[in-house]
Parts: structure tokens; C-alpha cells; sequence
């Protein structure tokens, strides 16, 4: 309920632009510094938690799409849904990499074949790879999503601080 907190109470006084442009502004400003802390080493939960941060950003350039720039707005889109493909992508190949896992410790334990055992080890590689493939171009999608001309988009939205 408004008005139960300071922070309640300023935001009972700000328009619907301020209202998004510091909406816009905190959640492209966790994205930005989540993906700056973002190294080869990283834990995979780092690019998960980087994952809901784009999420929450999309989330609120589309709420706040009516009082936004349309164009600059589809731009940033665009280039924070090839950010959110690539994360998506790893996360995706990190959760199937854990369930054959799991499914092949079952079947090794119920005595199945070899084969099918070593089956499963090639597919767990291929998602391996795949992953992989999805850290390395991270690095190249996020400068592309936090490049300076994207930055000035932000401003346009009110999200570039």
C-alpha cells in the first residue's frame, strides 16, 4: 500500500515518466553491473542471476512502453533480447547437462547397457559444447547490449545513468 514508507511516498508524487525512468534506470543499472562481473570463471549462477536481471529490465521497458520512446525502446529490445538468447542458452544447457546426469547415475545403478550410458555421456558433451559456445559469445552480445550507443538509448528512455 502507497504511503507506508518514505520510498512509498516519493513515488505517490512522481509522473509516469519519472515513474519509468527510475524504473528503467535501476534495472538496466543491475544489468550493466552484473554483466561487468561477468568472467570466464564465473559460476554458472552468476550468468543465471545476469538471466533474471535482463528479465526484469524487459519487464520494465515494456510496462512503461506507453510513456517511452518507441523507437529507442524496440532498439534496446532488440539488442537485450540477443543478451537474454545467449544467457538463455547457457542456462538451458547447464539444466539438461544436470538431468542427464542424474538419468545416467539411474541407469548405471538399474544395470542398463553401456551403451546407453555412453549414449548419454556424448549427449551431456554436446551440451557442453553448447554451453560453451553460449560463454563465449557472452562476452561479445553483452558489449554489444552495453556498447556506448546503447547507452545513449538508455538516456532517451531515462534509464542511462
Amino acid at each position: 500500500q502507497l504511503g507506508d514508507t518514505p520510498e512509498d511516498d516519493i513515488r505517490e508524487h512522481l509522473s509516469a515518466g519519472e515513474l519509468a525512468d527510475r524504473s528503467i534506470s535501476r534495472a538496466y543499472g543491475r544489468v550493466v553491473r552484473g554483466g561487468a562481473g561477468i568472467s570466464d570463471e564465473s559460476a554458472a549462477e552468476d550468468l543465471h542471476t545476469l538471466r533474471k536481471r535482463c528479465k526484469e529490465l524487459r519487464y520494465a521497458l515494456e510496462v512503461h512502453a506507453p510513456v517511452v520512446g518507441s523507437g529507442p525502446r524496440k532498439r534496446v529490445v532488440a539488442d537485450l533480447k540477443g543478451l537474454q538468447d545467449v544467457l538463455g542458452r547457457f542456462q538451458d544447457s547447464q539444466v539438461q547437462r544436470h538431468g542427464l546426469r542424474g538419468f545416467a547415475e539411474e541407469m548405471m545403478a538399474d544395470g542398463t547397457p553401456a551403451t546407453a550410458v555412453l549414449a548419454m555421456g556424448e549427449l551431456i558433451g554436446h551440451l557442453d559444447a553448447e554451453q560453451e559456445r553460449a560463454r563465449l559469445e557472452f562476452h561479445d552480445s553483452f558489449t554489444r547490449f552495453a556498447n556506448p550507443s546503447s547507452r545513449q538509448l538508455m538516456q532517451q528512455l531515462g534509464g542511462g545513468t
